[in-house]
C-alpha cells in the first residue's frame, strides 16, 4: 500500500511519495518510492511490490537521447526494453501476466507525467496524477489545489496529497519524499 503523487509546474514535473512498506509479516519498513534516473531527467514512482520496485528502478534500461520526445521514447525505446527485462523475471507475475503484488508505474519529463498500464504507456493529459491505494485522496487534495488556484508551491501540494493519503488509508504513512526534473 502507498501513494505516489505527481504534478507539473512551471514546466517541471515534481513527485512524492509516502515511504512505508509495510511487510507480509506485519513488520514495517521506510524507503523512498521515487527515484531520478542516472542523468536525472526523469523522475519514477511506483506503487506495489518491493520486487517489482527494484526490478524496474535497477533494470539498466537505455538512456533517453536529448532530442527525443518522451512519449516517443517511452514506446520505442523504453518500454519495449523493459518488458524483456522484466518477463524474464516471471516470479513478479501470475499466470495472466499481472504483477504479483500489484505494480503500477508513474513517470514523468520534460513538463509531461505518463502511467504504465500493463505493458503500455499513456499520456497523462491532466497536469496532475496518482498511483497507489491511496490515489483517491491525493488526487482530490491536487485536483482542488490545482482548479482553486492554490498559492501552495508544488513541493507543499504534494506533501498535502501525501497527508490525506496517509490520514485515509491505513498502509500510506512514514516520511514525504519529493523530487523534481
Amino acid at each position: 500500500m502507498t501513494v505516489v503523487a505527481a504534478l507539473v509546474h512551471e514546466g517541471k514535473v515534481w513527485m512524492g511519495s509516502d515511504s512505508l512498506y509495510v511487510h507480509s509479516n506485519g513488520t514495517k519498513h521506510f524507503f523512498s518510492k521515487i527515484w531520478l534516473d542516472e542523468t536525472s531527467t526523469w523522475v519514477f514512482g511506483i506503487a506495489g511490490s518491493l520486487s517489482y520496485r527494484q526490478a524496474v528502478q535497477y533494470a539498466e534500461l537505455p538512456k533517453s537521447p536529448a532530442d527525443t520526445e518522451p512519449y516517443e521514447y517511452l514506446v520505442r525505446t523504453w518500454m519495449p526494453a523493459l518488458r524483456e527485462k522484466l518477463t524474464a523475471r516471471k516470479e513478479l507475475f501470475d499466470s495472466d501476466w499481472d504483477v504479483r503484488g500489484g505494480g503500477q508505474i508513474l513517470l514523468g519529463s520534460q513538463g509531461k507525467l505518463f502511467k504504465v498500464v500493463g505493458f503500455a504507456v499513456v499520456p497523462i493529459e491532466e497536469p496532475f496524477f496518482a498511483i497507489g491505494s491511496g490515489e483517491g485522496a491525493a488526487y482530490g487534495v491536487l485536483h482542488f489545489c490545482h482548479n482553486s488556484k492554490s498559492s501552495i508551491g508544488p513541493k507543499g501540494r504534494l506533501r498535502h496529497a501525501i497527508t490525506a493519503a496517509a490520514d485515509h488509508y491505513e498502509g500510506v504513512g512514514g516520511s514525504h519524499n519529493v523530487l523534481s526534473v
